[in-house]
């Protein structure tokens, strides 16, 4: 999947900077059917070296090359709302809710509880910018389906 991921990515940017491979190959300083070899698929594992050499010529990184997501990248992902970070309520909410979880034996799986700090940050961001525990015990009640005592 990695190879596949270098070799499409090789094709575009090479595409993109109006390159061949010979091109790419010499200004890169590689021997000759190194870039063919990859694009191909009989070069599965090319060194760092050769890498950061094609990703020089075509301007990028290697990260970019292979298709590794960088903070930057995750955050524009599909132009997904961005919020602001107030590190007191974002940790007062997951205190809040481990406690809660804790207090009723609950088993939530990391996705419930990503989706319950996510749901609780941001209704108290667009509210009081507080700790709303009645909200956060109204979440959990109503997602998981649980029963009044």
């Amino acid at each position: 999947m990695l190879a596949e991921q270098l070799r499409q990515s090789i094709i575009d940017k090479i595409r993109t900077k109006e390159l061949n491979v010979n091109s790419l190959e010499k200004k890169a300083g590689l021997k000759k059917n190194s870039v063919r070899n990859i694009i191909l698929g009989t070069s599965n594992n090319p060194s760092i070296g050769t890498l950061d050499a094609i990703a020089s010529v075509l301007g990028c990184t290697i990260d970019e090359l292979i298709g590794k997501k960088t903070i930057s990248d995750i955050n524009t992902d599909n132009n997904k709302e961005s919020h602001e970070l107030l590190m007191d309520l974002f940790c007062q909410i997951v205190d809040f809710i481990e406690k809660l979880t804790t207090e009723q034996n609950l088993t939530l799986s990391l996705e419930e509880l990503l989706y319950f700090i996510k749901e609780s940050y941001i209704f108290s961001l667009n509210g009081s910018k507080e700790l709303n525990p009645q909200f956060i015990e109204w979440l959990i009640k109503n997602k998981l389906n649980i029963q009044s005592t």
